[in-house]
């Protein structure tokens, strides 16, 4: 069983904290759709965003 069964909904609470839009997904893990346009840049400042938040999770 998983060892902490609330991870997943405390993971996206801090994601879309950082502006980040994301779901769960039923396996455990984050969804997050960047726009098919989006540059290098913007690319990084997603992942820099998603870091950030999950790094606040104890």
């Amino acid at each position: 069983m998983d060892k902490a069964p609330t991870l997943v909904r405390r993971a996206v609470h801090a994601v879309r904290d950082a502006d980040i839009l994301t779901r769960p997904l039923a396996c455990g893990g984050l969804q997050i759709s960047p726009a098919l346009c989006a540059d290098e840049a913007e690319l990084e400042r997603l992942a820099e965003g998603i870091r950030k938040a999950l790094a606040t999770l104890p």
